[in-house]
């Protein structure tokens, strides 16, 4: 938008100016007159743009008064009324890319009711190979809590 603006006022400026020989019968006042309506031009496009860098820098002013912005909603469609899951169940296993810490899916088993178990999102399910070699399955606990359940 800028060079739009910048490249009007030049080429208005410039169709305003005679051609080289033609400007010799010009008067000085003519001049003066053919000078300031140049600088006029020059000076409204500037002035255009400097309205759209105050426009685009803040959204939430108008007429040099600040609005209210709007606050940000928190994801609330996560219902936080599901079964509790034991936090005995959190291991912190060391990988070849470093620790990660897992709810057992065994340890969940044994100490969760079987229909809160089959209802936990897949998404936040896990395998991870341990230093040892061992394999081991479960999920992880922020994915969980994002998920809604509590960790207890």
């Amino acid at each position: 938008m800028k060079a739009i603006l910048l490249i009007t006022a030049t080429a208005v400026a410039m169709a305003l100016t005679p051609p080289a020989q033609a400007q010799t019968q010009r008067s000085t006042g003519e001049q003066i007159a053919l000078g300031v309506a140049i600088a006029a031009i020059v000076g409204l496009a500037l002035k255009h743009r400097k309205d759209d860098d105050r426009s685009a820098q803040n959204p939430h002013t108008r007429n040099n008064l600040v609005l209210p912005q709007p606050q940000p909603q928190r994801n609330r469609t996560t219902p936080r009324n599901r079964a509790a899951l034991s936090a005995d169940c959190i291991r912190r296993l060391d990988t070849p890319h470093g620790r990660v810490r897992l709810m057992l899916q065994r340890c969940l088993s044994r100490t969760t009711v079987h229909a809160t178990l089959v209802n936990l999102p897949d998404h936040c399910f896990s395998r991870v190979r341990t230093t040892q070699g061992e394999r081991r399955r479960g999920y992880r606990p922020r994915c969980l809590r994002r998920a809604g359940y509590s960790i207890e």
